[in-house]
Formats: structure tokens, C-alpha cells, sequence
């Protein structure tokens, strides 16, 4: 997977790819090769669990030369893999295989009271819902997921994100003082509240915090976030602010933030892997996937909902992440490596169906 993580694969390649472990494998939906953090980290984080060559994905569009061939090629099992993919896309992909060989790898369920939840179509969770009933394996991201499909008839395990494959033994945060870790970006308006309330509310915090002592060094996880990033450091006065640009390679998020005091971020996959590194993380909450992970490792008390952010709100997040810093830090890592031990049962079972 090295050299996977550190480049963005070309369509042909990752179709060659694709055609090359052929017949027989696991394959893998979900939304890659867009250099987005979050999709790539549960990619490589699902494929760690797995023999090499094991979990082949196949582009969504595959290079004409390749099409017949990756047509043909048929699977052991297919699985839905990390993200809020249960209620939108890839649905057909996953009811064209046999219920026996369907299988959901810590996925998250899309929330009915999101306001932005059916951009798909209204009718697609209850779809979702009908395809993964009776299935062998179903482990979802967090209780709320759980919840969601409780409600609807389906038990579903938690078995937390996939990231949780990531998270770093005692002694790998190593705080430098007063240095905080900041996510920020842009959703096109699928916020709760409104997009510009939530980047002005950042942008206060930022400045309190700056005004109180802290050094500010910003990650960016995924390239349409950047911009925005740039804005914000402007506008606060932190523009000679590092900005990490990590797109592909968990492992690199993980070795640019050990240092960090604290961290604060708004996309899911950026404090995910800050809490990974044994960072002590906060999350604002822009849409209800976030509070679903941070619950799913029990520190849902450190989320802010996008529509209540401001700077105060963000200050007594930062202390408590400050006071308690030690405590959380070890917390978020028992309950990840907790989780992590589920994932691999998980993943054992997925092999034993894949083999017969």
C-alpha cells in the first residue's frame, strides 16, 4: 500500500490494477481516487486488515480499453466500505451480488434529521435498508448509525471507523505547548445551519485563540478545501501559518501531528486521524457523520454543532482538551484499540466467507 498512499492513481492504472487481481477477490466500494483523506485512509485501512491482493476496487469510470474484461470479473464478496455510504450511491453495485456475499465495513448511515441527508433520493436508505437485512457481516461506524437502523428493523454491530486500524501505541503524541491543529473547509451548504455562519464562527475562534497564546498550524485533508483554508488564515492574521496538505497518506497525518497540543477540525476523517496520533481532538460537527465517530469513541462531549459555533464555544472546548488532555488521550486510544479488535474479527469473518 506504500506506494499507493502517496500518489493519486490515474483511472487506467487503477483499472489495470483492478483487472490484474482479477476473479476471486473481495471487492471494494467506495469513493476513491479523488484525493480525498477521509475515502483513502478507510480504503488502506480495510486493506490492512487483509491478505495482500485480497480487496480489488474497481473505478466508477472504467477506460474503454479495460471495460469488457473488468465486466467479467467476478467476486467472492463485496464490501461496502468506510464513509456515509448506507442511504446513497453504489446500491446497485452492492444488491448485483447474492445477499450471502454482501458485507458492510464500518460504514455510516445517512441521518433522516439532516436536512441534507436525500440529496440521492428519498427512498434510497430504504433500499439500503432491504439490501444489507440478513447479510453476514454488518458492522457500522457509530450508535447513531446503529440507532438509525434499529429503528427500521436491522441489528447492526458497532464496530467504529475503519481509521481505528490507525491508532498509535503510548508514547507517539509528543506535545509541543500551546500548538493547536486546525480543519476548516467547505461542504456546499450541507451544514447544519448556514455555511458562511459556520466559517465566521471559525474564523472568531481562530482569532481567540490567537490572541490567547496559541500557534496555529492548519491540515487540510482534501484539495477543495485549501482555498477556503487560505481565506480563513488570512483573515485572522495567521496566513504564515503552516498548512499541511495531506490527500493520500494517513500515515503522513499521523507523523505531521504528534506534536500538536490539541486539535480541532471540521471534516471527520482530519479528527479521526488527529485522535489516531493520540491527539486530544475536538470536532465541530457540520453534519451528523461527525458526532456518530466521536461517539463511537466515547467523547461525543467534545462537539460542537456547526449552527452553535462560536469563539467562546470553541474556548471551552480548547480548555477542556487542555485540562484533560492526558485522560482523553488515553481514552480515545483504548476505545480505538477496542474498536480495532472488533474490525479485525470482522475482517477474519469476511475472509472465512471469501474462502468458503
Amino acid at each position: 500500500m506504500a506506494s499507493y498512499a502517496r500518489r493519486r492513481l490515474a483511472p487506467a492504472e487503477a483499472t489495470l490494477r483492478y483487472v490484474r487481481a482479477g476473479s476471486g477477490t473481495i471487492r471494494y466500494l467506495g469513493w476513491l481516487g479523488h484525493q480525498n483523506l477521509g475515502d483513502e485512509a478507510v480504503h488502506q485501512a480495510a486493506a490492512r486488515y487483509l491478505a495482500p491482493g485480497t480487496l480489488a476496487w474497481r473505478p466508477e469510470r472504467v477506460p474503454s480499453p479495460f471495460g469488457g474484461v473488468a465486466g467479467r470479473l467476478t467476486h467472492t464478496m463485496t464490501m461496502l466500505g468506510g464513509g456515509t455510504l448506507l442511504g446513497g450511491r453504489y446500491i446497485d453495485d452492492f444488491v448485483a451480488a447474492p445477499r450471502e456475499q454482501r458485507a458492510v465495513f464500518g460504514s455510516g448511515v445517512i441521518d433522516p434529521a439532516f436536512p441534507h441527508s436525500y440529496r440521492g433520493g428519498a427512498g434510497s436508505l430504504d433500499r439500503w435498508v432491504d439490501a444489507i437485512r440478513d447479510i453476514p457481516v454488518l458492522g457500522v461506524r457509530g450508535p447513531r448509525s446503529q440507532e438509525i437502523l434499529a429503528e427500521r428493523g436491522v441489528a447492526a454491530e458497532v464496530i467504529g471507523d475503519p481509521v481505528a486500524a490507525y491508532v498509535c501505541p503510548e508514547g507517539h503524541w509528543d506535545p509541543v505547548e500551546r500548538t493547536i491543529g486546525l480543519n476548516v473547509g467547505q461542504s456546499n451548504g450541507a451544514v447544519w445551519g448556514s455555511e458562511l455562519s459556520l466559517l465566521a464562527g471559525i474564523a472568531d475562534s481562530i482569532r481567540a485563540l490567537v490572541a490567547d497564546g496559541w500557534s496555529v498550524e492548519y491540515y487540510v485533508v482534501w484539495p477543495g478545501d485549501l482555498e477556503v483554508t487560505r481565506m480563513i488564515a488570512r483573515d485572522t492574521g495567521t496566513a504564515n501559518a503552516p498548512i499541511h496538505t495531506i490527500y493520500v497518506d494517513p500515515e503522513e497525518f499521523l507523523l505531521r501531528s504528534r506534536h500538536l497540543t490539541a486539535f480541532v477540525g471540521l471534516k471527520l476523517h482530519a479528527v479521526a486521524l488527529a485522535t489516531c496520533a493520540g491527539v486530544p481532538s475536538a470536532s465541530i460537527e457540520y453534519h451528523p457523520k461527525c458526532r456518530d465517530f466521536m461517539a463511537s469513541i466515547g467523547l461525543d462531549r467534545l462537539v460542537v454543532r456547526s449552527d452553535e459555533i462560536s469563539g467562546p464555544a470553541v474556548g471551552e472546548l480548547v480548555a477542556r482538551l487542555v485540562a484533560e488532555g492526558p485522560a482523553i488521550s488515553a481514552a480515545a486510544r483504548d476505545r480505538l484499540t477496542d474498536l480495532r479488535a472488533l474490525q479485525q474479527a470482522a475482517a477474519s469473518r469476511l475472509v472465512a466467507l471469501a474462502r468458503g
